[in-house]
């Protein structure tokens, strides 16, 4: 089995079960997901600047960052479809999810040269 295989064989039945976000893309609780953001948000300024978000799951991070009003220029990609539409209905104001073939292809569909800042996440 493919890595890509895996990956959608793992993610697509959370997905289409529903439920919270953090359950989704497999954060232990809503609280440590919100934790490992705050990590984030307190070490790198990201305010003013670009992210690629590698593994952008349902879009938890960006919506955080717009909750705190942060002037981010967000770049989401992940392997599923399914997750980017996700990513997507929760950025209608700015920023963009995209899908990308191959986890490889992540970083080929959009270069890290064009971002400041990159974030990959998962497992």
């Amino acid at each position: 089995m493919s890595k890509a295989h895996a990956i959608r064989a793992h993610y697509e039945p959370r997905i289409a079960a529903g439920g919270p976000s953090h359950e989704i893309v497999n954060w232990g609780s809503a609280e440590s997901q919100r934790a490992r953001f705050e990590v984030l948000l307190a070490y790198v300024p990201l305010g003013g600047r670009s992210l690629l978000d590698v593994g952008c799951g349902t879009g938890d991070l960006p919506a955080l960052l717009e909750q705190r009003g942060l002037e981010v220029a967000y770049t989401g990609v992940d392997i599923l479809e399914r997750m980017v539409e996700l990513c997507r209905r929760r950025l209608p104001g700015g920023g963009s999810c995209g899908r990308t073939s191959s986890p490889r292809g992540a970083i080929a569909a959009s270069p890290p040269s064009r971002s400041t800042w990159s974030s990959a996440r998962g497992r």
